[in-house]
């Protein structure tokens, strides 16, 4: 692989408004309209760093995912929480990913 085949796709994000906001993941071609994400999405549900998805050729940013990695994205969003909540959310978010078998995490405040 190189640069030159790495990719931006166009994933449908969910938010608050309405449709048609996307969020752009780098990926590498695989097969005829499947890709394998590098990044896990930060906005995008439903895929993950390695995973493989096939675009939605009829619907714009719309994807299935036919092979998992076994790589796990989770997304915390806070609005209007201070740093002591956020951080017990986060304390007490990573110790259910550890307990589902995730082996490592990273939590940003």
């Amino acid at each position: 692989m190189t640069g030159a085949d790495i990719i931006d796709v166009q994933l449908a994000i969910d938010a608050v408004g309405g449709e048609g906001q996307f969020e752009a993941v780098p990926a590498v071609p695989v097969g005829e309209g499947h890709y394998k994400i590098l990044a896990s999405p930060g906005f995008a549900p439903g895929t993950a760093a390695g995973d493989v998805i096939e675009l939605d050729p009829n619907r714009k940013g719309h994807f299935r995912v036919v092979e998992r990695s076994g790589n796990l994205c989770v997304q915390v969003f806070f609005v209007n929480a201070d740093m002591e909540e956020r951080k017990r959310v986060l304390d007490r978010s990573t110790a259910k990913v550890r307990a589902i078998g995730a082996g490592s995490t990273a939590a940003k405040t």
